[in-house]
């Protein structure tokens, strides 16, 4: 089967490189796939030192956001299957193979869910790591709610031609918004352990906080499409004195850790109020003061 591998990147030449490198070593056939990276800031000039795969071609996009990107990838695509996966993420040698495989032992399934292993230095002193793996990018999770994140996943043409493409105007959410359209429309997802990538740990609590502020802007574009600003304005209003509560939400898996010390998870158990009342002030700029959303 014809693959399409679609990488959107931003400023992250460097990461890329390694994803590159990281898809040469695939066992799946470079004959049978295509990749298609995706510069998401034509201004900047591709690095002299960056080498291109003979089966990799560099395309541009000028509208902001990693969605956008991954569309410009979807018009360029020969494949019979779309494989997406970031910059900054490094595929497992058997990860196209992987896919692949599920793809032509079960016609029913449209979605693949692959896992996204995080890397960390595992610093029992660094909140922000802990963090990181303890609640970060738990795909399995994910597909059992019915969608994937596009760090690592899968899915046959077929589904695109059916629900159409990502949601462009978005900077955060877009996987968990198409695969709410594909849920829509019937079509099956599935998880797969074996195709695994490698994606870095976030380092630090800023960097937690970023993500945080760029998920809440995808969150309240989309809540604004389906129900109104109006209405989206009234409902931050009025549920405003429980958002700034200390969190509930989280604990169970926190108390779980029983490899980190109390007084660790003391540190974690701050760090996911910080993200609550980050989340609070971000969705409060975009909505009082009708704001743009963060892209970093």
């Amino acid at each position: 089967m014809k693959v399409s591998v679609i990488i959107p990147v931003y400023r992250d030449w460097t990461r890329l490189a390694l994803c590159l490198d990281a898809l040469e070593k695939q066992a799946y056939p470079s004959n049978q796939f295509e990749i298609l990276v995706v510069n998401n800031d034509p201004s900047t000039q591709v690095p002299d030192w960056f080498e291109i795969p003979k089966n990799c071609t560099l395309l541009e996009e000028e509208q902001p956001g990693s969605y956008a990107a991954r569309n410009r990838g979807l018009e360029a695509a020969q494949g019979e299957l779309y494989c997406f996966t970031d910059a900054d993420c490094r595929p497992s040698a058997g990860w196209l193979e992987e896919i692949v495989g599920v793809f032509e032992r079960k016609p029913e399934v449209d979605i693949i869910g692959g896992e996204i292993r995080l890397e960390a230095s595992f610093s029992s002193n660094n909140p922000a790591e802990l963090y990181e793996l303890i609640y970060s990018l738990k795909q399995e999770d994910y597909v059992g709610q019915n969608w994937a994140a596009t760090a690592n996943m899968g899915a046959r043409k077929s589904v695109f031609d059916a629900v159409g493409t990502f949601d462009a105007g978005l900077f955060s959410n877009g996987d968990y918004e198409w695969c709410q359209r594909v849920g829509a429309a019937g079509r099956k997802i599935t998880y797969c352990r074996e195709a695994f990538v490698l994606h870095p740990a976030r380092s630090t609590i800023n960097l937690i906080l970023m993500k945080f502020r760029r998920i809440v802007g995808g969150q309240v574009a989309r809540k604004i499409k389906k129900i109104g600003y109006l209405r989206c304005l009234i409902l931050f209003i009025v549920t405003f004195p429980f958002k700034v509560l200390p969190p509930t939400s989280g604990l169970t898996r926190l108390n779980s850790e029983r490899r980190i010390g109390l007084a660790m998870r003391m540190r974690i158990y701050g760090l996911l109020y910080l993200i609550k009342i980050t989340k609070t002030i971000e969705r409060g700029r975009l909505l009082l003061f009708r704001s743009e959303p963060n892209r970093a």
